[in-house]
């Protein structure tokens, strides 16, 4: 399973089929992208998929002006690739710089799951199957990237609360869809201030309630939240399941999204 929450400046997305390529595929794609040229998350009918996190840590002296390409890049990716080595592949293949500086999660119909911590010329991969690097399975990114320039970049706190909910929720080696869905985007937990909003709620409408937004999972810039669930060995490819909060998470529903022969979502 991939999950994405995701935080950007344009706060109205939308779902699109695509066609075109080698493989069909649904991507999450800002709703003003009259031309759907970036997908921002999406998995394909090869039972790939890809998402990523801006990263703030990695360019370090690099002044490469060419920038903002990641949802370029993984529209290709998903149009064209269907394991994680094709998409290693293309990232050394690729002309540089890439205009990238971002962590790609990626998944594959073979079990594969990994991170990508990549810049303009380099990456660094993060595989969530090697027990010394993601020794409970599984690995979680916010804004900086581990490989990159120690304590730049964004999203720590984030990160501390990620980390503590789902060490709580991991047991035998699982961790489920409905908490990625529907407990992880939505929590409302500081780790720094050890606040929980919902324990602190208005008592009635007639409350006025500010507080401050920028440190919890879901934020003032949050825009969807996707987990992409994958199949086990010997079924259909048309059980890939995407689980889609389209708008604020804590305000929105969660919408399940199949990739079909003829181009339905649903």
């Amino acid at each position: 399973m991939l999950l994405k929450n995701r935080d950007a400046d344009v706060l109205q997305n939308k779902l699109v089929y695509f066609s075109e390529g080698k493989y069909r595929f649904i991507g999450l794609v800002n709703s003003n992208d009259k031309e759907n040229q970036n997908v921002w998350c999406g998995f394909n009918n090869a039972r790939f998929g890809i998402m990523n996190s801006a990263s703030y840590n990695l360019k370090r002296d690099d002044t490469t002006k060419l920038s903002d390409r990641e949802g370029i890049l993984m529209k290709m990716a998903l149009e064209s690739f269907a394991t994680l080595e094709d998409f290693e592949q293309m990232l050394i293949e690729l002309p540089k710089p890439l205009g990238v500086e971002a962590n790609f999660g990626v998944i594959d119909a073979g079990g594969g799951a990994a991170y990508y911590e990549t810049d303009n010329y380099n990456f660094q991969k993060f595989d969530a199957n090697d027990p010394e690097t993601a020794p409970r399975g599984y690995l979680i990114r916010t804004n900086y990237s581990f490989s990159g320039e120690e304590n730049k970049g964004y999203g720590y706190i984030r990160y501390t609360i990620a980390l503590d909910i789902l060490a709580s929720k991991y047991k035998n080696g699982k961790i489920s869809f409905e908490f990625l869905t529907n407990d992880v985007p939505r929590c409302l937990i500081h780790s720094f201030t050890n606040t929980d909003l919902t324990k602190s709620l208005p008592r009635n409408k007639q409350e006025d309630d500010y507080v401050f937004f920028p440190d919890y999972i879901p934020r003032y810039s949050t825009s969807a939240a996707v987990v992409i669930q994958g199949i086990k060995e010997n079924e259909s490819a048309n059980l890939t399941t995407m689980w889609t909060i389209l708008g604020f998470p804590p305000t929105s529903v969660v919408i399940l999204v199949w990739l079909l022969d003829d181009g339905t979502l649903l």
